[in-house]
Formats: C-alpha cells, structure tokens, sequence
C-alpha cells in the first residue's frame, strides 16, 4: 500500500474501511492476472484470412485489421506478399487478447521468408500499424536468424539461427500475459517471461536463460502487426488468424444505492484530520459547493513538458533556460492519475467518487474559451450517468461560457447540439445543477439575440468571473480585502441581479503572474528572495491562502460557496518582451499567466510527489474538512448489536451488527487511456476486488472483520493482496502512518 491516506471508519476503535482515492498503478510492464472474471461480460473473436480475395479494398474496409502502406501491398489470391524493394504492414485494429492484458491472446501465420527479405512480428504494439522500432516485443526473421528486440528499452537479442523460412513454416506468437511465447511448426521456439517485479527474461526452448531486462517500458496488452520488407527475393505470409476479446465493464443498473461519508475519516501529511460529525454541526439545508471542473487537456500529441519535473533534473537556470529556447504549454507538475487527457473516462469515474465523498455538489465546466470541448464534455456526462445507473452518485453539472460578449450565446448553440439538445435534454437532466429551479449557467447575457433570450428563460443565468463586484454576478476568483472602517475582513459577495447575497469564491492559489501563490494570505505573498519561482519554499504543502478564505467564508454563510479549482493543471507560455517578473522570479520575455509550478497553482486534485516536492493530497483532504465544517455532516454512527461471530458460521450472524460500512462500487474499473503524450498509455488492470461494505465486531477477546464484495472474491498469493490496516489507537503518530497493525 504506497498511499499515504489515512482513511477510516470509527466504531470502538478505529478501522480502514475504504480509500476515497484508491491507488492508479502505472508500472512500466505489467505482471497481469492471467485469466478474465467470471463477472466480466467479455465476447471473443478469431477472425481468419487465407487471402483469397485479391482486392486492396476489401482488406482496407475490414474492420479487423489494420493497413499501412497499403500501395505496397500485394494479394495474388493466395498469399499476402509486398512489392519489390518495399516494405508494409498489416495489424490488428483490436488488441490482441484483450485491451487490458487480463487474458492474452495468440496470433499465427504461415510465412516464407527467402534470404534478403525479412519478417517482423510484433506483439504488444503501441499502434496498430507499428514501426518495429517503437514500443511492443518484435521478432524478426532474417537470414534464417531470429531476432527480438524491444526498441523501448534500447535492446536486441539473438535467439538462435538455423530457422529456414525459405520453405513456408507456421509461426504462431502466443501471448499468455506472463509469458510471450514464439512457436515454429508447432514446436517452442523461445519465449520471453515476466516475473512478479516486472522484470522480463528471455530462455530457450529448453528453458535456459537467453538474456533479460529489469525494465522495459512494454505494456500489459497491445495491438499484433506483422511487416513485411521485401528486398530481391520473396517474402509472403498466408492462413493469418488471431484472436481478441471485447470487455464490457459496466454493472447491471439498480435503484440508488446511498454511501454515507458520516464515518469516512482521514489524516493529512501534516496531521491534520478531517472533521467529523460531532465536531461541527448537523447538515445544513440550502448550502451548496461547487468547484471549478477543467477540459482543457486535449492532448497535445507531443512530449510533455513538467515544469515541476525540469526543475528538479536541471535546477533553476536549467528552467529558466527551457522556458526562454523551448517552452511552450506545461504541466505544472503531475497529477496523481498521470498526464491524462480531456476523454480518460477512467479519471472521470475516480473524479466522481471522489469529489462525491467530499461533500461537492456541482462542478461549473469551463468553457470560457473558444472551446466547448464537446466530445470531453458527452464523456463526463455520459461517465457520471453511468455511475447513477449504476446506483452511485456524482456531482451535478453545469458550465461557465466566461464573461466576453457574444460567448454565452455562440457556446449555448453548441449546447443546444450537445446535452441540451432536445434529443439529449431528458437523458441528462438529472446532472443538471439546478439553481432558483431552473438548470444554471454562467455567461454574459449583452446583447443577446431575441432567440436565445427565449431560450435562456429555461434557465438561470448569472454572470461569473473572477474579482466580480456587481448584482446578476457571481466570481470564481476572490480575494480577501480589508475594511479599514471596519477593522474587519471581507470578500465581493455573488449576487442575484436585486442585489441579494448568494455566493463566494474560495481559492487554492491565484495567477503566477500576479506572484500571488497558494500561501497568498490576506493580501500578502511570501517571498523567498532566492529568484527560484519559490520551488525552495515549503509552504504550498500548508493551503494557508485556502484556508484563509474558506473560514472567512464560513464565516460570512453565503447559499454557496464555489471552489477554484480541481483539474486545469496545464498553461501555455505567452511571450513578450515586456514579460520580466513573475511567480517571484525575474524572467526575460516569457510568463505564465494561471499555473505554473505548485506554488504558483490553484489545482485541488492530488499530485504526484516528486523528489519530496509538492503537496499530495493535502488539499483534497483540506477541502473536506472545510466543506464538512460549511455544510455540516451526519454524526459518527456508533458500533451497535456487537457479538462474538464464528467465522466458520453462516452470514446471518452479522445482521445485527452496525455500522455497515459502504463503499463505493464501481471504483475499481479497468484502465486503457492514452496520455497527453501520444506515446505513453495508462493500462491498469489490478482492478480486481470491489468492495460492498464492511462490518466490524468484537467481544471481550477477538475483533471480527467481515468484507463483502460485488462479485465473488478474487484470491491472490500476492503481499499486496485484501491488507487489512488497522490504527488502534487512533493516534497519526504511532505506527506506520498511524496504523498500528497489518
């Protein structure tokens, strides 16, 4: 268990009942389990080709496979051969086995290679039509030799020689998710094994080491691709046939099935524990949370730049250096799900069960810009939908168009195609953020056409920006000012357009470009003096400038309070010449404007540690306590009907005990996204075990545990398999990060 969260549930004592962030594994190669769930809806097809047909086109619209450089391509009605002096693919368009490396999957052909030509079968690819040099396990045949070779990790071996293809053989790739295994005429020829570190190493037939790697940059699963590259002799392949599954994850819909966060605690890196129930008061009515919800990463198909990350290799004039010959749109650091993008709906689900059990009730999408972002925006709602079906619970929805004339009504007809079509209106209102009654939006509502007026009078409109002042306006960016008169602090308040009190603005940071940061308190930002963009400082771990706000807007008891931000995580870098100062640092011609680095930020979402820098998840856990201590939440539901249990016995003996700790379900779904650099995947398939519920019993000698799962439980030898971490005594400073027992 690598996280750092403390997460646990109050009976007697306290227990781990459940992880409000259940932890992403991203290994560079992947130890699967080799076999799919009983519960999995997975249907398997082998499709064959003898090669028959010797039309181009009728290759080129199979759904199956996958072209490249189809012009070199020859079908003669028998076999699939190449021109002269070319060479050419042809790969599956669906992975091999599954696309979560859970099964495998076997590809096989036969094949005649003549000397000068050769072969190269590929399994594991990053693309369908793979170059031989990217990532995946290639094997070439040459010369009658065989050759592996995976290019990620700078590695090639000779298996062995005396393959004459020359004469047409079978070759048959058997990918068994721990063992990749090459076959000729039906007999071992060599395989290449992953062990449980994920460490790889290549025997023979006989089983005798070959050679291996520590590390090899390979996913868990992958496309096959075969080229072909003819040089004066001939080179064909025919009778092709491979296998692949197609996994559908989605739990079979049910009534609403309610998690109560009452007994859900945590702890901090700092040591600071969320409220509780009998800590702050019971639940409020008409209190309301919004955060400010990003989907801007499209995915640039580029490497990514993480300042963050350049900082700590190159130091200080190593970034400044980057930043003025190189820089362009960056990460400020890494968020913990990875460099994901704008349609992971993986990341959305986590988001959902995650930004439910702290307690928020919308999110305001920003599409402030000249994007909508709509095939982002149908992933999330269709995401969130899902998860309803499914009897969970999600955050309700609604966008902000910004403040520019003109916008509110040119985004709204994009809308109107979108989720508020009158196709779609119905599927998704009940993920429709409803203010005064009416779904709410946020625009400028100038010099509106009479169309969209009429329109418009379906919702609730409120302009929204940051540093707002006026009535009909609500800010998504506040600061704290002082009332000299008054001796006493206070921020804009959102107003109705009568002028009536309905909202404040919270901030995690502010603008690197203003040098105001996320230890920004009370008009005062600390300064280090060392010119280093403050990576030196310690204090963006603290959340004092969110912290700062969020009690005074306790404070102040506004309808709602709106939360900057969660996810924007990206910046592009303007450049002029007049840009010499920014984030405490002098520059020459160069800023960023909204996020930088993890002082100069405002992203709640938690981030990845690197090198020790960088705040985890502080402020998730922060937001949560500030939200409970706004909102107010249930008390702590004590142990009840507590008996001794035989565990051998039948199930009824629990139906007495109390609480029954839920979790979400749904939450430990399979992973295939691509990054925001093209050439990085998050396959993550540990997703075995979901969790129901919990329930926890004693008598004066023994604890009983009880865990139920949706689906029947998958046993595994592994030490990281169902830990039960208990913190007896309640203390963050005993133990392993305050668990006392495993």
């Amino acid at each position: 268990m690598k996280r750092r969260n403390r997460i646990r549930a109050f009976i007697v004592c306290c227990f781990t009942a459940a992880l409000l962030c259940k932890p992403a594994l991203f290994p560079p190669a992947v130890k699967a389990q080799s076999e799919l769930y009983e519960w999995l809806d997975a249907v398997s097809y082998t499709p064959e080709y003898d090669f028959s047909n010797t039309s181009l086109s009728f290759y080129a619209k199979e759904e199956n496979i996958s072209l490249s450089n189809r012009g070199f391509l020859l079908f003669d009605g028998n076999t699939l051969s190449v021109r002269k002096d070319a060479s050419a693919s042809i790969g599956g368009s669906s992975y091999l086995g599954d696309e979560y490396g859970l099964a495998g999957g076997t590809v096989s052909f036969d094949a005649l290679v003549e000397p000068g030509s050769q072969l190269t079968a590929g399994v594991r690819c990053i693309s369908p039509n793979a170059d031989p040099y990217d990532k995946g396990i290639f094997f070439t045949f040459t010369d009658g030799a065989v050759i592996l070779s995976i290019p990620s990790a700078d590695y090639t071996l000779t298996l062995g020689g005396g393959v004459d293809l020359a004469s047409a053989k079978k070759i048959e790739i058997r990918d068994s998710v721990d063992e990749i295994a090459l076959l000729i005429e039906g007999a071992p020829y060599a395989s290449v094994l992953y062990q449980e570190n994920g460490s790889l190493r290549v025997v023979d037939a006989a089983g005798n080491s070959l050679g291996g790697l520590e590390e090899t940059g390979v996913y868990a699963a992958g496309y096959w691709n075969i080229e072909l590259e003819r040089g004066e002799s001939t080179v064909w392949i025919d009778n092709l046939k491979f296998h692949y599954t197609q996994i559908s994850q989605a739990l079979p819909e049910r009534e609403q099935r309610e998690v109560s966060y009452r007994n859900w605690v945590a702890t901090d890196d700092l040591g600071r524990t969320t409220a509780m129930g009998s800590q702050t008061s019971a639940p409020k009515e008409q209190k309301y949370v919004g955060i400010f919800y990003f989907l801007c990463v499209t995915g640039a198909g580029i490497h990514v730049q993480d300042n963050t990350k350049i900082y700590l290799e190159s130091g200080v004039d190593g970034l400044k250096n980057y930043l003025k010959q190189n820089g362009g749109e960056a990460y400020w650091a890494e968020p913990y799900f990875g460099y994901y993008r704008n349609t992971d709906t993986w990341v959305y689900r986590k988001h959902a069960y995650m930004l439910e059990a702290a307690g928020v009730d919308f999110v305001f999408l920003d599409i402030s810009n000249s994007e909508t972002f709509d095939e982002a925006h149908l992933a999330l709602f269709d995401t969130w939908l899902q998860i309803r079906k499914e009897g969970g619970q999600t955050p309700q929805i609604c966008f902000l168009t910004g403040d520019n004339e003109g916008r509110l009504e040119s985004h709204m007809k994009r809308l109107l195609r979108t989720v508020y079509s009158e196709k779609n209106y119905s599927k998704y209102e009940e993920l429709f953020f409803l203010w005064e009654g009416k779904p709410l939006i946020f625009g400028n509502t100038a010099n509106l056409s009479d169309e969209m007026k009429q329109t418009l009078e379906n919702f609730t409109v409120r302009g929204c920006w940051a540093w707002q002042d006026r009535d009909g306006y609500w800010s998504w960016l506040q600061e704290v000012k002082y009332n000299e008169e008054t001796g006493e602090y206070y921020m804009d308040p959102g107003r109705d357009p009568d002028g009536n009190f309905e909202q404040l603005a919270v901030a995690m940071g502010h603008h690197p470009s203003t040098s105001k940061g996320r230890s920004f308190v009370k008009g005062v930002q600390p300064n280090n003096g060392k010119n280093d963009f403050e990576f030196s400082s310690d204090t963006a771990r603290l959340g004092l400038g969110f912290a700062s706000q969020f009690e005074l807007a306790i404070e102040l008891d506004p309808q709602v309070i709106m939360i900057t931000g969660w996810n924007e995580w990206i910046a592009g870098l303007p450049r002029d010449p007049s840009y010499t100062h920014f984030a405490n640092t002098d520059v020459d011609g160069y800023m960023y404007i909204d996020q930088f680095n993890p002082e100069f930020s405002r992203d709640g979402e938690p981030m990845k540690l690197r090198d020790g820098v960088g705040f985890g998840d502080n402020y998730y856990y922060q937001m949560v306590d500030y939200i409970r201590k706004f909102k107010g939440i249930e008390s702590e539901e004590l142990a009840g009907g507590q008996t001794a249990i035989d565990i051998h016995g039948e199930l009824s003996q629990w139906d007495g005990v109390s609480p029954e700790f839920r979790d979400t379900i749904g939450d430990v779904e399979f992973r295939n996204e691509p990054s925001y650099d093209l050439e990085i995947r998050y396959i993550n398939n540990s997703g075995r075990n979901d969790f129901d519920y919990a329930k926890v019993s004693q008598d004066d000698d023994f604890v009983y545990f009880l865990v139920k799962t949706v689906n029947p439980i998958v046993v595994s030898d592994g030490t990281d398999w169902m830990n039960l971490y208990i913190d007896l005594d309640q203390s963050h400073e005993t133990g392993w990060e305050g668990y006392d027992y495993v």
